[in-house]
C-alpha cells in the first residue's frame, strides 16, 4: 500500500517487519523484513533471540555491531573472538572477565599479540586493556607496563579514565601538560589478527 501511495520500498520492508514482530508469529520472517528494510542490526537481534548464531554473525558482520558479534562469539563458546569484538565495540566490562579468564588459562603470548595489533590499527585503548590485564597477572610479561605508560601517554588519559567514560564514540578532554582540548576516537578500523601465536 505505500508504493502505491508513493512510498519508498524500505519503509515499506520497515512497516511490514514492525507489523510481523508486533504479531511474533513468525520471528524468522520479522527478521527477514528488517533485513530487506536495511535495518540488519534489528535482524540479527532478533536471530539471536532465535539462537540462529550463524545468520546473527552476518548480520552483525555486515552492519560492523561489534558488541552484537561479541555476544554470539560468547555464546557459540569462542572466547577469543567475543573478547576481540568486545573491545573493538568499547564494551570493555564485558571483555575484562573473559579475557582474565584467557590469560588465567595461559594465553599471554596470543593476547600481547591481539594487543599489538590493537595498537597498529589505532586502537590503542583496546590494547592499553590487554597489557593492563596482562600486568595484573603477571608485572613483569614482556614489556607490558611500558606499552601501557606509552598507550596512556599517546591517549593523554589515564585507563581508568578510558574504562569509565560514558559514552564510547568519543570524548574530550583538557590536555594540561599543552592547555588544549583534544577529542579522542576510540572506534577504528576493523583490524586483520594475522599474528601468529
Amino acid at each position: 500500500k505505500l508504493l502505491e501511495m508513493g512510498g519508498d520500498l524500505k519503509k515499506s520492508y520497515q512497516v511490514r517487519a514492525k507489523a510481523v514482530l508486533k504479531d511474533g508469529a513468525n520471528m524468522e520472517d520479522a527478521a527477514a523484513w528488517f533485513e530487506k528494510a536495511g535495518d540488519v542490526r534489528k535482524a540479527g537481534d532478533i536471530l539471536v533471540s532465535l539462537k540462529e548464531y550463524g545468520r546473527a554473525l552476518e548480520m552483525y558482520e555486515r552492519c560492523r555491531h561489534y558488541p552484537g558479534l561479541g555476544d554470539v562469539h560468547e555464546r557459540r563458546g569462542d572466547i577469543e573472538q567475543a573478547v576481540i569484538c568486545y573491545l573493538r565495540g568499547k564494551r570493555y566490562d564485558r571483555a575484562r572477565p573473559l579475557l582474565r579468564r584467557q590469560l588465567a588459562q595461559g594465553r599471554m603470548d596470543r593476547y600481547y599479540n591481539v594487543a599489538l595489533d590493537f595498537e597498529e590499527s589505532s586502537q590503542t585503548a583496546s590494547a592499553a586493556v590487554i597489557w593492563d590485564e596482562i600486568r595484573s597477572q603477571d608485572p613483569s610479561f614482556r614489556d607490558v607496563s611500558s606499552r601501557l605508560s606509552r598507550a596512556e601517554e599517546k591517549l593523554g588519559i589515564g585507563l581508568e579514565q578510558i574504562l569509565s567514560a560514558r559514552h564510547a564514540g568519543e570524548f574530550r578532554i583538557v590536555d594540561r601538560r599543552h592547555h588544549q582540548q583534544r577529542t579522542h576516537q576510540f572506534l577504528g578500523q576493523p583490524m586483520g589478527l594475522g599474528r601468529a601465536q
